[in-house]
Parts: C-alpha cells; structure tokens; sequence
C-alpha cells in the first residue's frame, strides 16, 4: 500500500491492561500499521497482538481502524 503525505496528524495513546497511558504515538504517515513487528509505526508489546495487526487509515469519511487478517 502506498503511503502519501498528509497534513493530518493524530496522537494515540496505548494504554496497559490497567487502563494506564503506557505510551504517546504521534501518527503523520496514513495508513499507519499497528502490531508487534519493530516495522509498525505503532509498535506494542503484547502477546495478544499479531505481528501486524491492524491498519488505522484516514479519508473522507474520517479515521478508520481495519483489523488484518
């Protein structure tokens, strides 16, 4: 998937099983992958998440989450 500049820009918070703020990400590339390979430009620690897990896209509609197969 090709990626395009952007001028949005989003900031997500990756929260611990407690509901804790663990991490800040700030998001300037659209589509941002998201899971546990050190190639996700949101990268997160858990067993429970797949190696590329979700992809979290931004259009006209608004931002999207997609869950990867």
């Amino acid at each position: 998937m090709e990626r395009q500049e952007d001028q949005r820009i989003a900031v997500i918070e990756v929260l611990g099983r407690d509901g804790e703020v663990r991490a800040l990400q700030r998001i300037q590339q659209w589509p941002a992958m998201i899971g546990r390979s050190v190639l996700c430009d949101v990268v997160l620690e858990d067993s429970h998440v797949a190696a590329e897990h979700a992809l979290l896209l931004w259009d006209e509609q608004g931002p999207r989450l997609r869950l990867l197969p």
